[in-house]
């Protein structure tokens, strides 16, 4: 029978985790919501900006984008934390009405 002695055993213990660990964090991490709105009333140069800002501003949104040439927004959410309609009737009350076109749930590190 062998006998561990206290370093082998806590260099055992530390290779597990180190195989263990990441596998845990990846399955915990929160999910998000990359949520594509269309928003065709975009003209100008200065839309997308106005677009993004009044997106930005709605609390649990993570990050916003606005695109002129595709008349489309893209804003990443936590999954539950912003409804669509609350997006739809920011763009509206800045001025660009949108309607969703897609939403996907992706991991927080994606």
């Amino acid at each position: 029978m062998r006998r561990f002695t206290i370093p082998v055993l806590f260099w055992t213990v530390i290779g597990f985790m180190a195989v263990l660990v990441p596998h845990v964090s990846q399955a915990t991490s929160p999910l998000l919501e990359k949520v594509r709105l269309s928003v065709p009333s975009m003209h100008c140069e200065l839309c997308p900006f106005t677009v993004r800002r009044a997106l930005e501003r709605i609390p649990g949104v993570m990050r916003a984008q606005a695109s002129l040439s595709s008349k489309t927004a893209t804003v990443w959410i936590r999954k539950g934390d912003v409804r669509i309609r609350d997006l739809e009737r920011a763009t509206d009350e800045a001025g660009y009405p949108s309607s969703l076109l897609s939403v996907q749930m992706i991991r927080s590190s994606e």
